[in-house]
């Protein structure tokens, strides 16, 4: 009879969880760091991965979410294709350019008025 060694499966399915470090620096308020780390951790999704990891996943469960978020992808691409081949796209784009260039203002402003 052989005698198999079971195999760390910490180091072979990479279950260790390693990120670059999230370096936010303040310059104004701490309300903008905080949101700027939020959307740094979103960006990272270093949520999604320990959440991953919490628990294990059958591989066909693993195989339908790759799918489902796959087509969910997929749409969205569509949707913004679509969007783009009407024009549409554009409006919305100058209209977010539009409320960064105002907020950006708004904060020159109140920077000027505390100085």
């Amino acid at each position: 009879m052989k005698n198999y060694k079971r195999k760390n499966k910490e180091s072979e399915s990479g279950d260790n969880i390693t990120c670059r470090p999230l370096q936010i620096i303040v310059n104004h308020s701490f309300e903008d760091a905080v949101r700027k780390f939020k959307s740094l951790f979103q960006k990272e999704k270093i949520a999604n991965r320990v959440k991953e990891k919490q628990a294990f996943e059958k591989p066909s469960d693993k195989k339908r979410r790759k799918q489902r978020e796959s087509e969910e992808r997929r749409v969205v691409m569509e949707q913004r294709e679509e969007l783009i081949r009407s024009g549409e796209w554009e409006k919305r784009q100058a209209k977010k350019a539009e409320k960064r260039k105002e907020k950006y203002q708004q904060k020159q402003k109140e920077l000027g008025k505390t100085e």
